[in-house]
């Protein structure tokens, strides 16, 4: 798949710079091919559209603008889809997958190690807690620790369901991390678990083992008001959960 990413001030396309979305639809000249927005220019927005091809939203930007109704009612009036950092690594898409056809009484473990971040803590935090509550269920209470020393960041985020599942997610950011994801469910079923910075295969316990290659780019998802609805939601819980002198900004 080819990804030209549309930023403010430039269109890029693997490691090429256009002065505009058409010359380099031009250049690609494949049908494989995505656009992806990371600009609130609602003008790129319009030339995208205008395009025969598909069209991808980053989250950070409907993070910054959740609140905004006439952003939202736009977003949700288009054809634009929205990808979000947890949701768009296929470890994490395999989980889900099998997750949905298994009950929902179980446990969810998640933790994710970065390098940086380039949007606030807390809209990244609750970007991936809105992916856990779509794999998942509506979320009921949350139990958020958060503690930043030196060059080092890490939040645990106790999760109960409303189904009465459970969740455990941590994020750690470092300069000297290696980005890694391990995830986790934990059923009636069987257990089902990914960890990518030991390289190990996906697995399902006592059933199948399948390989996974690399972490996908974007994953696009139709961005409708359900979603918004749990995406506020989400971020509501997290607001009343959390108590912003413990540093997340």
């Amino acid at each position: 798949m080819n990804i030209i990413q549309i930023h403010d001030h430039a269109v890029i396309k693997g490691k090429q710079e256009f002065p505009s979305i058409s010359l380099a639809l031009h250049v690609a000249q494949s049908p494989e091919t995505i656009l992806y927005l990371q600009t609130e220019d609602r003008e790129k927005w319009k030339e995208a559209l205008n395009t025969t091809y598909p069209v991808c939203l980053d989250a950070s930007i409907v993070m910054k603008n959740l609140f905004d109704a006439s952003f939202v009612e736009e977003l949700i009036g288009s054809s634009i889809s929205v990808s979000f950092p947890l949701g768009s690594h296929q470890a994490f898409q395999k989980l889900v997958s099998t997750m949905s056809e298994w009950s929902k009484q179980g446990v969810l473990r998640v933790r994710r190690k970065e390098k940086e971040r380039k949007q606030p803590l807390h809209e990244l935090l609750v970007s991936d807690l809105f992916n856990l509550s779509l794999a998942v269920g509506e979320m009921d209470r949350l139990c958020i620790r958060h503690s930043s020393i030196q060059d080092t960041e890490h939040v645990i985020v106790m999760i109960r369901f409303k189904n009465e599942a459970m969740g455990h997610y941590e994020f750690t950011i470092s300069r000297e991390a290696k980005p890694q994801l391990y995830a986790e469910w934990s059923g009636r079923e069987g257990v089902v678990e990914y960890n990518s910075e030991d390289a190990t295969p996906f697995t399902i316990e006592g059933d199948v083992t399948t390989s996974l290659s690399s972490p996908v780019a974007i994953a696009p998802v139709p961005f409708t008001d359900t979603h918004l609805k749990t995406l506020r939601s989400v971020h509501q819980l997290f607001d009343t959960s959390f108590n912003l002198v413990n540093g997340v900004k």
